[in-house]
Protein backbone atom coordinates (compact mmCIF):
# COMPACT_ATOMS: atom_id res chain seq x y z
CA UNK A 1 0.00 0.00 0.00
CA UNK A 2 1.27 3.45 -0.84
CA UNK A 3 1.20 5.67 2.23
CA UNK A 4 0.12 9.23 1.41
CA UNK A 5 0.90 12.05 3.80
CA UNK A 6 -2.44 13.52 4.92
CA UNK A 7 -0.97 17.02 4.76
CA UNK A 8 -1.30 16.65 0.98
CA UNK A 9 -5.08 16.61 1.46
CA UNK A 10 -5.36 20.01 3.14
CA UNK A 11 -3.00 22.16 1.13
CA UNK A 12 -5.10 25.08 -0.07
CA UNK A 13 -3.58 28.25 -1.42
CA UNK A 14 -2.97 30.43 1.61
CA UNK A 15 -3.33 33.82 -0.03
CA UNK A 16 -0.43 36.21 0.53
CA UNK A 17 1.94 33.35 1.34
CA UNK A 18 3.98 33.70 -1.84
CA UNK A 19 4.26 37.46 -1.47
CA UNK A 20 5.11 37.33 2.22
CA UNK A 21 7.66 34.56 1.84
CA UNK A 22 9.36 36.34 -1.05
CA UNK A 23 10.70 38.82 1.49
CA UNK A 24 11.56 36.10 4.04
CA UNK A 25 14.72 36.60 6.07
CA UNK A 26 14.42 33.09 7.60
CA UNK A 27 14.42 34.42 11.15
CA UNK A 28 11.70 31.94 12.09
CA UNK A 29 13.98 29.09 10.96
CA UNK A 30 16.88 30.49 12.96
CA UNK A 31 15.53 32.03 16.16
CA UNK A 32 12.75 29.58 16.98
CA UNK A 33 13.11 26.08 18.33
CA UNK A 34 10.70 23.98 16.26
CA UNK A 35 9.05 21.38 18.46
CA UNK A 36 7.37 18.58 16.55
CA UNK A 37 4.70 15.91 16.94
CA UNK A 38 5.05 12.22 16.20
CA UNK A 39 3.14 12.78 12.98
CA UNK A 40 5.65 15.40 11.86
CA UNK A 41 8.46 12.95 12.54
CA UNK A 42 6.73 10.18 10.61
CA UNK A 43 6.08 12.53 7.67
CA UNK A 44 9.75 13.49 7.38
CA UNK A 45 10.98 9.93 7.85
CA UNK A 46 8.59 8.40 5.32
CA UNK A 47 8.87 11.26 2.83
CA UNK A 48 12.63 11.83 2.88
CA UNK A 49 13.85 8.39 4.01
CA UNK A 50 15.78 9.86 6.92
CA UNK A 51 16.23 8.33 10.35
CA UNK A 52 14.89 10.43 13.25
CA UNK A 53 18.37 10.58 14.73
CA UNK A 54 19.52 12.52 11.66
CA UNK A 55 17.29 15.53 12.29
CA UNK A 56 15.88 15.44 15.83
CA UNK A 57 17.11 16.43 19.27
CA UNK A 58 15.31 16.11 22.57
CA UNK A 59 15.39 18.35 25.59
CA UNK A 60 14.05 18.33 29.11
CA UNK A 61 10.50 19.57 29.53
CA UNK A 62 8.11 20.18 32.39
CA UNK A 63 6.76 16.75 33.26
CA UNK A 64 3.12 17.83 33.38
CA UNK A 65 3.15 19.41 29.93
CA UNK A 66 0.98 17.54 27.43
CA UNK A 67 3.17 15.71 24.94
CA UNK A 68 6.17 15.42 27.26
CA UNK A 69 7.48 11.85 27.24
CA UNK A 70 9.47 9.89 29.80
CA UNK A 71 12.43 7.57 29.37
CA UNK A 72 12.49 6.25 32.93
CA UNK A 73 10.66 6.61 36.25
CA UNK A 74 12.79 9.48 37.57
CA UNK A 75 10.13 12.09 36.85
CA UNK A 76 12.11 13.72 34.04
CA UNK A 77 10.22 14.34 30.80
CA UNK A 78 11.28 15.48 27.34
CA UNK A 79 10.21 17.21 24.14
CA UNK A 80 11.50 16.56 20.63
CA UNK A 81 12.42 19.28 18.14
CA UNK A 82 14.21 19.76 14.85
CA UNK A 83 17.96 19.89 15.30
CA UNK A 84 20.01 23.01 14.69
CA UNK A 85 23.18 23.49 12.67
CA UNK A 86 26.15 23.04 15.00
CA UNK A 87 28.32 26.12 14.57
CA UNK A 88 29.48 29.21 16.51
CA UNK A 89 26.57 31.49 15.67
CA UNK A 90 24.42 32.76 18.54
CA UNK A 91 21.22 31.85 16.70
CA UNK A 92 21.68 28.57 14.94
CA UNK A 93 19.56 27.78 11.88
CA UNK A 94 17.27 24.79 11.56
CA UNK A 95 19.09 21.79 10.15
CA UNK A 96 16.76 21.89 7.14
CA UNK A 97 17.22 25.57 6.28
CA UNK A 98 18.78 26.07 2.86
CA UNK A 99 20.71 29.29 3.42
CA UNK A 100 21.02 31.69 0.50
CA UNK A 101 24.01 33.83 -0.47
CA UNK A 102 23.64 37.28 1.06
CA UNK A 103 21.39 36.08 3.90
CA UNK A 104 17.97 34.57 4.35
CA UNK A 105 17.03 31.14 3.15
CA UNK A 106 14.27 28.73 2.28
CA UNK A 107 12.94 25.55 3.86
CA UNK A 108 14.75 22.55 2.43
CA UNK A 109 11.86 20.18 3.21
CA UNK A 110 8.94 22.45 2.35
CA UNK A 111 6.54 19.65 1.38
CA UNK A 112 7.25 17.79 4.64
CA UNK A 113 7.76 20.69 7.05
CA UNK A 114 6.12 20.30 10.49
CA UNK A 115 2.58 21.53 11.01
CA UNK A 116 3.76 24.34 13.28
CA UNK A 117 5.79 25.67 10.36
CA UNK A 118 2.89 25.23 7.92
CA UNK A 119 0.62 27.36 10.09
CA UNK A 120 3.13 30.09 10.95
CA UNK A 121 2.50 32.98 11.58
CA UNK A 122 -1.21 32.30 12.12
CA UNK A 123 -2.97 31.05 15.22
CA UNK A 124 -6.54 30.97 16.49
CA UNK A 125 -7.91 33.09 19.30
CA UNK A 126 -11.44 32.10 20.35
CA UNK A 127 -11.74 30.17 17.06
CA UNK A 128 -10.78 33.27 15.05
CA UNK A 129 -7.65 33.29 12.89
CA UNK A 130 -5.15 35.90 14.02
CA UNK A 131 -1.46 36.69 13.59
CA UNK A 132 1.04 35.84 16.29
CA UNK A 133 2.25 38.80 18.32
CA UNK A 134 5.86 37.62 18.03
CA UNK A 135 6.01 37.39 14.23
CA UNK A 136 9.61 37.56 13.03
CA UNK A 137 8.74 38.28 9.41
CA UNK A 138 9.51 41.70 7.88
CA UNK A 139 7.07 44.39 8.98
CA UNK A 140 3.92 44.38 6.88
CA UNK A 141 4.66 41.03 5.23
CA UNK A 142 1.40 39.56 6.49
CA UNK A 143 -2.02 41.21 6.42
CA UNK A 144 -5.14 39.29 7.42
CA UNK A 145 -7.19 41.14 4.82
CA UNK A 146 -5.08 39.51 2.10
CA UNK A 147 -5.06 36.04 3.65
CA UNK A 148 -7.39 33.16 2.86
CA UNK A 149 -8.54 32.93 6.47
CA UNK A 150 -10.64 29.80 5.89
CA UNK A 151 -7.67 27.91 4.48
CA UNK A 152 -5.43 28.97 7.37
CA UNK A 153 -8.06 27.80 9.83
CA UNK A 154 -8.24 24.42 8.09
CA UNK A 155 -4.47 24.05 8.42
CA UNK A 156 -4.55 24.98 12.11
CA UNK A 157 -7.41 22.54 12.72
CA UNK A 158 -5.43 19.71 11.14
CA UNK A 159 -2.45 20.63 13.30
CA UNK A 160 -4.65 20.49 16.42
CA UNK A 161 -5.95 17.03 15.47
CA UNK A 162 -2.45 15.63 15.00
CA UNK A 163 -1.20 17.30 18.16
CA UNK A 164 -4.08 15.77 20.15
CA UNK A 165 -3.37 12.32 18.74
CA UNK A 166 0.31 12.72 19.61
CA UNK A 167 -0.65 13.49 23.20
CA UNK A 168 -2.62 10.22 23.29
CA UNK A 169 0.38 8.34 21.91
CA UNK A 170 2.66 9.91 24.51
CA UNK A 171 0.19 8.89 27.25
CA UNK A 172 0.41 5.33 25.93
CA UNK A 173 4.20 5.42 25.96
CA UNK A 174 4.42 6.97 29.43
CA UNK A 175 2.14 4.30 30.85
CA UNK A 176 4.49 1.71 29.42
CA UNK A 177 7.43 3.42 31.14
CA UNK A 178 5.59 3.78 34.46
CA UNK A 179 4.64 0.09 34.49
CA UNK A 180 8.15 -1.17 33.70
CA UNK A 181 10.40 -2.79 36.27
CA UNK A 182 12.09 -0.30 38.63
CA UNK A 183 15.38 0.96 37.21
CA UNK A 184 14.34 0.41 33.60
CA UNK A 185 15.65 3.03 31.21
CA UNK A 186 14.54 3.37 27.59
CA UNK A 187 16.73 4.93 24.93
CA UNK A 188 15.55 7.76 22.72
CA UNK A 189 16.04 5.41 19.78
CA UNK A 190 13.45 3.08 21.29
CA UNK A 191 11.00 5.98 21.67
CA UNK A 192 11.50 6.95 18.02
CA UNK A 193 10.88 3.35 16.94
CA UNK A 194 7.69 3.33 19.02
CA UNK A 195 6.44 6.50 17.31
CA UNK A 196 7.18 5.30 13.79
CA UNK A 197 5.58 1.94 14.48
CA UNK A 198 2.39 3.63 15.70
CA UNK A 199 2.13 6.20 12.91
CA UNK A 200 2.69 3.59 10.23
CA UNK A 201 -0.42 1.86 11.54
CA UNK A 202 -2.32 5.12 11.81
CA UNK A 203 -1.51 5.86 8.15
CA UNK A 204 -3.34 2.67 7.15
CA UNK A 205 -6.48 4.16 8.76
CA UNK A 206 -6.18 7.66 7.33
CA UNK A 207 -5.15 6.86 3.76
CA UNK A 208 -8.37 5.00 2.97
CA UNK A 209 -10.40 8.12 3.74
CA UNK A 210 -11.65 10.32 0.93
CA UNK A 211 -10.56 13.94 0.87
CA UNK A 212 -14.06 15.09 1.83
CA UNK A 213 -14.21 12.62 4.73
CA UNK A 214 -10.84 13.80 6.03
CA UNK A 215 -11.91 17.46 5.86
CA UNK A 216 -15.10 16.59 7.77
CA UNK A 217 -13.15 14.69 10.44
CA UNK A 218 -10.66 17.52 10.93
CA UNK A 219 -13.39 20.13 11.20
CA UNK A 220 -15.59 18.24 13.65
CA UNK A 221 -12.64 17.05 15.72
CA UNK A 222 -11.93 20.67 16.59
CA UNK A 223 -15.57 21.39 17.41
CA UNK A 224 -15.93 18.42 19.79
CA UNK A 225 -12.42 18.11 21.22
CA UNK A 226 -13.65 17.64 24.79
CA UNK A 227 -15.68 14.53 23.91
CA UNK A 228 -12.97 12.41 22.32
CA UNK A 229 -12.10 9.11 23.95
CA UNK A 230 -9.05 9.16 26.21
CA UNK A 231 -6.83 6.19 26.91
CA UNK A 232 -8.20 4.32 29.88
CA UNK A 233 -11.08 6.77 30.34
CA UNK A 234 -13.80 5.33 28.19
CA UNK A 235 -16.71 7.63 27.51
CA UNK A 236 -19.16 6.53 24.86
CA UNK A 237 -19.71 9.87 23.18
CA UNK A 238 -19.68 8.36 19.71
CA UNK A 239 -23.36 9.14 19.20
CA UNK A 240 -22.61 12.87 19.37
CA UNK A 241 -20.28 12.67 16.37
CA UNK A 242 -20.82 12.43 12.63
CA UNK A 243 -20.51 9.00 11.05
CA UNK A 244 -17.05 9.84 9.65
CA UNK A 245 -15.65 11.13 12.93
CA UNK A 246 -17.32 8.36 14.94
CA UNK A 247 -15.65 5.68 12.83
CA UNK A 248 -12.30 7.49 12.93
CA UNK A 249 -12.50 7.74 16.74
CA UNK A 250 -13.38 4.05 17.04
CA UNK A 251 -10.50 3.06 14.77
CA UNK A 252 -8.13 5.34 16.68
CA UNK A 253 -9.32 3.99 20.01
CA UNK A 254 -8.81 0.39 18.86
CA UNK A 255 -5.34 1.22 17.61
CA UNK A 256 -4.38 2.88 20.89
CA UNK A 257 -5.70 -0.01 22.95
CA UNK A 258 -4.19 -2.78 20.84
CA UNK A 259 -0.87 -1.16 20.04
CA UNK A 260 1.48 -3.17 22.23
CA UNK A 261 4.75 -3.71 20.35
CA UNK A 262 7.67 -5.26 22.16
CA UNK A 263 9.80 -2.47 23.59
CA UNK A 264 13.47 -3.00 24.30
CA UNK A 265 14.57 -2.04 27.80
CA UNK A 266 17.92 -0.24 27.89
CA UNK A 267 20.28 0.58 30.68
CA UNK A 268 21.46 4.16 31.06
CA UNK A 269 24.21 4.68 28.52
CA UNK A 270 25.81 7.08 26.08
CA UNK A 271 23.12 5.97 23.68
CA UNK A 272 20.80 8.54 25.27
CA UNK A 273 22.74 11.34 23.57
CA UNK A 274 20.77 14.25 25.01
CA UNK A 275 21.68 17.61 23.52
CA UNK A 276 23.73 18.90 26.45
CA UNK A 277 23.60 22.49 25.24
CA UNK A 278 19.80 22.41 25.47
CA UNK A 279 19.85 20.97 28.97
CA UNK A 280 22.40 23.54 30.10
CA UNK A 281 20.13 26.43 29.21
CA UNK A 282 16.80 24.71 29.71
CA UNK A 283 13.87 24.73 27.34
CA UNK A 284 14.19 27.77 25.05
CA UNK A 285 11.59 30.48 25.58
CA UNK A 286 11.15 30.96 21.85
CA UNK A 287 9.72 27.54 21.01
CA UNK A 288 7.46 27.65 17.97
CA UNK A 289 3.98 26.46 18.90
CA UNK A 290 0.35 27.07 18.04
CA UNK A 291 -2.26 28.65 20.29
CA UNK A 292 -5.82 27.38 20.10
Amino acid sequence: MQIVDSRQRLSPTLSSTACACSTCTARCCIEYTVTVTGYDVWGIVSGLKLAPQQFLVYSQATSNVAGAFKLDQSGNAFDIALDKVRDDRQYKPCIFLAELPGGGGRCGIHAFRPHVCQTYPALTEDSIVALRKDVLCPTGAWKLVHMNVGAWQDQIHEFVLHRDIYEYVVQLWNRRVDSALPGTRYSIDTYYDFLLNFYQRLAVITTVLSENSWIEIVKEWNVNRSTHVLIGDEQDSIQTKSACLAKFCRDLERLLKRFKPSVKQDSLSEKQNINSNWLARGKPDNSLAVST
